[in-house]
C-alpha cells in the first residue's frame, strides 16, 4: 500500500481518520491530540502530503510529536558532498527542451555565474508593484544570494529527494509543497523534472514543466531571498539541499512572482509537473453531485493509491 494509507500518529490513527473527521466538522485540535499529532504552520505530512487548508498542515506524530522544538527545526546534513556538474548528457525529442539543454551546457562550460534576466534576484520577482497593496502575506524583506553562499555544504539533491527535505517558508503555498511531497513518493520521476540533476558552479538549473499540456523548459538561477543570518525567506534548505527551492522558484517564475504562488489547489502543480490530468474530488456534500466521505475514501483514495497514483488531500480548518 502506498503512502496515503500508511498508519500515522503515535496512537495508530490513519490519514483517512484525520481528513474524514475534519471534513465532517470534527474538532481538529481534539482529533490530532487523540491521534498523537499536532498542528503545524503549513508543514506537509511526512507520509501523505495532506494539508488542512491555507497555512495549516499536519505534523505526523511518529517522527515529530515527541521532539522538542529545537529537534524539529534541526535536521542533520546527510554528510553527502555533491560534486559540481560539468554538463548534462540528457537529450530530449522536443526542440525547445533540447535548446534549453544546450544552453545550460554552454553556460556551465563557460564557468561564468548565471543570472536569470527574465526573473532576476530583485524585489519585483518577490512582489510586483501592482501586487504590493494586494499582497496576501506580510511584507517580506531581505537580500538575495546564491545557494552556495547561504549553505555550508550545499547540494541539489544529495542523497534525496525525501519528504523530509520539504519545509515551508513565509509564503502561503502549502498546496504547492503538498503536491511536491506526494510526488516524492516517486523520486526518479520527480528528479526527471530537472534537466540537470546536480549543482553546478554557474548556478543555472532547468526544469521541464507542462504548460497548457506542452513540455516547456523553465530555466532559473540559484539566487534566493534571505533574511539576516542567511535563512531563506521562502522554501527552506533542509540538510543543505535546495531542490525544493528551485522548484518553488520555477513555479513563481511561471506565475510571475513569488507573491502569486499564494493560495491554490494541489491539482494545479500536479498537472504542470507531470503533464497528466489531475482530478479533484469534493466531499463536503453541498449538493447531490458531491461525494460523501466514506465513498471518497473507499472508492477513490484506496483504489487509486493501489494503482500507484500520486495523491494528496485537503480540508478547510474548523477553527
Amino acid at each position: 500500500m502506498g503512502a496515503i494509507s500508511k498508519v500515522v500518529g503515535g496512537k495508530g490513527g490513519t490519514i483517512f481518520d484525520a481528513v474524514g473527521t475534519i471534513a465532517k466538522g470534527g474538532n481538529v485540535k481534539d482529533l490530532l491530540k487523540k491521534q498523537g499529532m499536532k498542528l503545524g504552520a503549513g508543514l506537509v505530512s511526512k507520509y501523505a502530503g495532506v494539508d488542512i487548508g491555507p497555512g495549516i498542515g499536519l505534523i505526523m506524530g511518529d517522527r515529530n510529536f515527541n521532539k522538542t522544538p529545537a529537534q524539529k527545526n534541526h535536521i542533520e546534513d546527510d554528510g553527502v558532498v555533491e560534486d559540481f556538474e560539468e554538463a548534462t548528457d540528457r537529450t530530449h525529442e522536443s526542440e525547445r527542451i533540447q535548446a534549453a539543454i544546450d544552453h545550460i551546457n554552454e553556460v556551465i562550460a563557460s564557468g561564468e555565474p548565471f543570472t536569470d534576466e527574465e526573473f532576476p534576484p530583485c524585489y519585483q520577482s518577490y512582489c510586483r508593484d501592482d501586487e504590493y497593496d494586494k499582497r496576501k502575506g506580510t511584507k517580506v524583506d531581505g537580500e538575495w544570494a546564491r545557494a552556495s553562499d547561504l549553505i555550508e555544504n550545499p547540494g541539489l539533491f544529495k542523497s534525496g529527494p525525501t519528504v523530509e527535505d520539504i519545509k515551508q517558508g513565509a509564503l502561503g503555498n502549502c498546496y504547492l509543497l503538498s503536491a511536491i511531497s506526494s510526488l516524492v513518493e516517486f523520486p526518479e520521476n520527480l528528479k526527471n523534472m530537472f534537466i540537470n540533476k546536480t549543482m553546478n558552479r554557474s548556478g543555472i538549473y532547468g526544469l521541464i514543466f507542462y504548460i497548457n499540456g506542452e513540455a516547456t523548459p523553465v530555466i532559473v538561477d540559484d539566487h534566493f531571498m534571505h533574511s539576516d543570518g542567511g535563512r531563506p525567506n521562502f522554501a527552506q534548505f533542509v540538510g543543505g539541499k535546495f531542490w525544493v527551492s528551485i522548484i518553488e522558484k520555477a513555479w513563481a517564475k511561471v506565475l510571475g512572482s513569488y507573491e502569486r504562488t499564494w493560495g491554490g489547489v494541489d491539482a494545479d502543480p500536479f498537472g504542470t509537473f507531470t503533464g497528466y490530468p489531475s482530478r479533484c474530488f469534493y466531499h463536503h456534500r453541498e449538493d447531490e453531485t458531491d461525494i460523501d466521505n466514506y465513498h471518497v475514501f473507499d472508492n477513490v483514495l484506496v483504489p487509486y493509491d493501489e494503482k500507484g497514483y500520486a495523491l494528496s488531500g485537503a480540508a478547510k480548518p474548523t477553527n
